[in-house]
């Protein structure tokens, strides 16, 4: 069976994860409901579709519990039909893609400024990976291109952190901005900062793209 990825790690980790598929070199992928966060749906043996666990009953094989219907709104039928769907709809009716589009705290508006960042940044594209040494349980890694260097921190433990990070030209942080340019600056999970060479920017304040709750 497959989880779904806020089942299998957690909602805090999802955002975490969010962040390092959209960063990292090769090409992001995702299920349906990675994007705001849906979570394994349980399946009444009665209503089960699919045929491996049809085959191989109580080997929990089958994939129907991730490949439940989205909600997008809170109605009954989800926004997904006025009917009976073919497989059942979370219980949860609060997570659904019309109240993540008005919070700007969410997980679905937070892919959308990822998918935005890699848009604007052709570093995140093409830039060449630079690895780095984890620090305090902080996973970081650096992409380069051309005259632009892109670091990312993402705290995967679940306290406030430290990384040094030395001196950033017009950081970005993503989710939760309290990371400041210069060493060894606190974090809070999770986050990633962005610093360029290019030669006509000074330093500056954070500008900050809130995503965190």
């Amino acid at each position: 069976m497959t989880n779904t990825v806020a089942s299998k790690v957690g909602q805090a980790q999802a955002r975490i994860l969010a962040m390092l598929l959209m960063t990292i070199r090769g090409t992001p992928f995702l299920f349906a409901g990675d994007e705001m966060g849906s979570e394994q749906v349980q399946i009444p043996p009665e209503r089960i579709q699919d045929p491996f666990e049809k085959l191989m009953k109580g080997f929990d094989v089958g994939r129907d519990p991730e490949r439940a219907p989205l909600r997008w709104d809170d109605t009954e039928g989800g926004g997904f039909t006025s009917g009976e769907p073919w497989l059942p709809l979370s219980r949860d009716r609060t997570r659904n893609i019309k109240a993540q589009q008005g919070d700007r705290n969410s997980l679905l508006n937070l892919y959308h400024e990822l998918i935005a960042l890699r848009r604007e940044e052709p570093c995140l594209l093409q830039g060449e990976y630079l690895p780095r040494r984890a620090q305090n349980d902080v996973f970081s890694f650096g992409r380069r291109m051309n005259e632009t260097e892109i670091l990312v921190g993402l705290n995967i433990f679940r306290r406030t952190t430290a990384l040094g990070v030395g001196r950033l030209r017009r950081p970005i942080v993503i989710d939760r901005p309290r990371l400041q340019a210069g060493k060894g600056s606190g974090t809070n999970p999770p986050e990633a900062e962005r610093r360029s060479h290019r030669q006509n920017r000074s330093l500056s304040p954070p500008r900050s793209r809130r995503s965190g709750n």
